[in-house]
């Protein structure tokens, strides 16, 4: 109000203010049937993102609060269809080639406390992701406060990965590793398999978490004594990425 020379800015600034309140914006990431869409459903503890998709068909899904259970499949010019929870899946799996190129997002809404704090955008792996979604997934890209990249187990730390994760730390992502499909290994082998995975990546990925995406699913659900190392990747999501969120965000 005092200075005109900065009044350009005030729409900037404001922008800026509201986007500190809104919920963290945290894409997960890695190469295709790596198991981002079971890390989603594991995260949520219901399976809200479909697994067993193609290549060709795969979409990028935004998961976020809404009051009741849905979602919409957002064409690149803003229209929407809308789709209620029951038919959500099996529109999701039916989808051609050439839907799925028709289709710029997904959104998927619950009423979940989780969501309140944080936005989770499920990308198709980067090795294949669809020319007509590189847009947007690089749209999300930027905007993302922080990214989880998921490996498989046993075949972390490719050259292929290194390539990616450098792009984004280049963007000043925090990036937090999630080594799924822990129970493909010996117990004897999880640390090895991380340290192989942590030389190979050194400072792109700031913490890896051995995880099981199916039985962290399963123990939400029924409980019993293997949480797949959900209780772990918990804690190091809240102290890395949501307790920062603000300081992230800024």
């Amino acid at each position: 109000a005092r200075r005109a020379d900065l009044a350009g800015l005030v729409a900037a600034v404001g922008r800026a203010l509201a986007e500190l309140e809104q919920p963290l914006l945290v894409t997960v990431m890695g190469e295709f049937s790596s198991g981002k869409s079971s890390f989603v459903n594991a995260f949520i503890g219901d399976e809200v993102a479909a697994t067993g998709i193609t290549p060709t068909t795969a979409t990028i899904n935004v998961v976020k609060y809404g009051h009741e259970r849905g979602g919409r499949l957002i064409a690149p010019d803003g229209s929407a269809r809308a789709l209620r929870w029951d038919e959500l899946h099996a529109a999701l799996r039916a989808l051609t080639p050439d839907d799925a190129r028709a289709i710029d997002r997904v959104e998927i809404t619950l009423p979940l406390d989780a969501l309140a704090k944080v936005h989770i955008i499920d990308t198709p792996g980067l090795n294949s992701i669809l020319p007509e979604h590189e847009a947007t997934a690089r749209a999300f890209i930027a905007r993302a406060d922080a990214v989880v990249w998921v490996f498989t187990a046993g075949q972390g730390g490719k050259a292929s990965e290194k390539k990616a994760l450098d792009a984004i730390r280049a963007e000043g992502k925090r990036v937090l590793g999630v080594l799924n499909k822990r129970d493909q290994l010996q117990p004897a082998e999880v640390d090895e398999v991380i340290a192989y995975v942590g030389s190979q990546l050194g400072e792109r990925v700031e913490h890896i978490v051995p995880f099981s995406a199916r039985s962290a699913l399963a123990w939400k659900r029924a409980g019993g004594d293997d949480d797949g190392g959900w209780l772990a990747l918990a804690g190091a999501l809240e102290e890395r990425f949501f307790a920062q969120a603000r300081a992230i965000k800024r």
